[in-house]
């Protein structure tokens, strides 16, 4: 199969959007363990990044890293 340049684009920026996603993860575990964020703070920011990552993944609109958020 064949993809269009659209298509590969619109892959390449999920894919993106899902790795830069996972890095700001990492980053609110790091800050936890490290004493920056608290525990309930760390929670918050997990689920919300846990929910962009699933829309981001399920393709529902609204629910992913749209550029410029």
């Amino acid at each position: 199969m064949r993809l269009d340049r659209r298509q590969l684009h619109a892959e390449e920026a999920q894919w993106t959007r899902r790795h830069l996603l996972l890095v700001e993860k990492g980053v609110v575990i790091d800050a936890f363990h490290q004493g920056i964020l608290s525990q309930s703070i760390q929670e918050k920011l997990l689920a919300d990044i846990d929910a962009q990552l699933l829309g981001l993944e399920s393709g529902e609109p609204g629910k992913s890293l749209e550029p410029g958020q």
